[in-house]
Parts: C-alpha cells; sequence; structure tokens
C-alpha cells in the first residue's frame, strides 16, 4: 500500500464551491507556486507537481496547492497549505 506524504490534508474542495466563491480570475497573483512546478513538503517526501496553485478554504484565509505525484506506478492528489511546501525546480524525481 503506497503512503501519503505525512503532511497531507485530506480536504477537498469541490471546484464549483472554489469558484463560486473566488473566481478563477485574478487568483494567480496570490500563488506562491505556478502549475506544473515541482514541489516537495518541507519535511520531505515525494516530489510532487502542482496541478492547481490556488485552490483557497472557505473562509478565504487559507490558500491550497494541488498536487500530484505518482508511487509505484500509482496517481495521487492531495491538497496541502501553501506554507508547507517548497519549490524542487530542477531536481530530479527518485524513485
Amino acid at each position: 500500500m503506497a503512503r501519503l506524504p505525512s503532511a497531507c490534508f485530506c480536504v477537498r474542495l469541490s471546484a464549483n464551491v472554489a469558484s463560486a466563491t473566488f473566481p478563477r480570475e485574478g487568483r494567480e497573483e496570490m500563488a506562491k507556486f505556478k502549475k506544473a512546478e515541482t514541489v516537495r513538503l518541507k519535511s520531505g517526501g515525494p516530489l510532487m507537481t502542482v496541478s492547481d496553485p490556488n485552490i483557497p478554504s472557505n473562509d478565504g484565509s487559507v490558500l491550497f496547492i494541488e498536487c500530484t505525484w505518482f508511487e509505484r506506478g500509482k496517481r495521487f492528489d492531495s491538497h496541502f497549505d501553501e506554507d508547507l511546501l517548497v519549490s524542487d525546480e530542477g531536481t530530479p524525481a527518485t524513485a
């Protein structure tokens, strides 16, 4: 069984809820990371790709980053608080 990174937030927000409350236009300047950028948890873990850098919490106080990664051929997706991630551009993924 593949494991999720230890600081994984298992919060799933509907794209409809996020876009109804916070329009997608103009959210890019809020993001700390760009779509397709590679990141890791500050505590370590697998290399992940940012799939959506602009997912606000319900009250707008926290910005979540949706990331995708693969382990043993299986795809994983989850949301992380942007403060838990660091950019890992240029670092090759390790299996």
